[in-house]
């Protein structure tokens, strides 16, 4: 059976609106005969996380999260230690906190969110256009994640993003090798 994705989508006046994108399929599992109110809870807070986290709602995010999340951000580069590969709880919410005093508002757009085969398992894309404060440099970049949910929040965030891209907006800079 197939089953909506949802994009965030942002009008001319800026205005956030969620939308139907298209019909997925997913086989060898009826999204018909799964809880639809466990589907429809789990698509709700993922909506919640990328709003609050847009608009940089420290609190609000936060709490879309699970107590035993674990967040990975594995192609962040080394140099980087602001953001760790690997996150728990504490890590997570101490990361969290001090976005505002680095990051303008995110302003994620082209959300979208993907049920998976596995119950409580969701691929999301979406991008980012903001600008790091103690440069001024934009951060524009696109993400692909795979977010997974226990008990209507989520415990494991495996985030995908161009490290490069961060760096640079960070002021750094990436040289590559002479040949």
């Amino acid at each position: 059976m197939p089953t909506p994705a949802n994009i965030l989508v942002e009008g001319p006046g800026g205005e956030r609106e969620w939308t139907f994108l298209h019909q997925i399929i997913c086989p060898k599992r009826d999204i018909q005969s799964a809880s639809m109110s466990s589907l429809d809870k789990d698509l709700e807070v993922l909506r919640l996380y990328f709003d609050t986290t847009s608009r940089l709602d420290v609190d609000g995010a936060l709490a879309t999260f699970h107590d035993d999340i674990i967040v990975e951000a594995p192609f962040t580069p080394d140099v980087l230690p602001l953001v760790p590969k690997k996150m728990d709880k504490a890590e997570v919410t101490a990361l969290y906190q001090s976005l505002p005093s680095f990051v303008a508002p995110l302003k994620f757009t082209n959300v979208t969110i993907e049920p998976l085969q596995r119950p409580g398992e969701y691929l999301c894309t979406y991008q980012g256009n903001s600008k790091m404060l103690a440069t001024g440099l934009p951060y524009e970049n696109r993400y692909i994640s795979r977010i997974s949910m226990r008990d209507g929040k989520i415990v494991h965030f495996a985030e995908h993003y161009d490290g490069i891209t961060l760096l640079t907006a960070l002021g750094g800079t990436v040289t590559a090798p002479k040949a």
